[in-house]
């Protein structure tokens, strides 16, 4: 961790295979860390789980890093782990960006009740028509309530949440439309398959 960057946050990772530089990226910002230059990288394969602590240890030695409160790390780390289960259901891009962006609204919004905040969270899932079942949207709900008891403000860090939306908007564009050929391409091949079942 290089704190002596002070132009946002910079991640690079290598061989991680379940946490991706953008989770890394969103988690940081909850904890508090908006200036370093990260690197987390492993000699061989490994999921990432533990390098959000071991940048948050590094971060709070190093010359420029500070301490962080216990929890800013815990809605760091829960935040992070969140991400990455809904990743296994719809892409780790995608669950960076919705996790970003019901952050985004939670921050600048400040629900006062448990029930503004599930509405908020809501209306963004219902947003992106994403199929999430009752407990991702509960574990979602959860972690969005620790980081609305860390008072953020929103203006201190908007800039930081918009970099993280739009360093995804083209990988998220880009999977969009190899869905959409993906399923022109099933489309004629299911007519082409029916054709040549008629004709045999």
């Amino acid at each position: 961790v290089d704190t002596s960057y002070s132009d946002g946050l910079i991640i690079q990772t290598k061989n991680l295979t379940w946490v991706t530089d953008g989770m890394i990226r969103n988690a940081l910002i909850t904890a508090g860390v908006t200036k370093a230059k990260v690197i987390a990288a492993s000699p061989f394969k490994v999921s990432g789980t533990a390098a959000l602590t071991g940048i948050l240890k590094g971060f709070e030695k190093s010359n420029n890093g500070s301490e962080l409160s216990e929890e800013k790390k815990e809605a760091a780390n829960e935040e992070l782990m969140v991400t990455g289960k809904l990743s296994d259901k719809i892409g780790q891009d995608d669950a960076t960006n919705l996790m970003n962006e019901i952050k985004t609204e939670i921050i600048k919004e400040k629900p006062d009740s448990q029930n503004e905040l599930e509405e908020t969270v809501k209306d963004v899932i219902n947003d992106y028509k994403y199929d999430l079942s009752n407990t991702d949207i509960e574990q979602i709900n959860n972690v969005m309530a620790k980081i609305n008891s860390l008072d953020i403000n929103y203006n201190d860090i908007k800039n930081y949440l918009s970099d993280i939306a739009d360093s995804l908007k083209d990988k998220i564009d880009s999977d969009a439309i190899k869905g959409f050929f993906s399923k022109i391409a099933d489309f004629f091949k299911g007519i082409w398959d029916s054709i040549v079942n008629f004709f045999s």
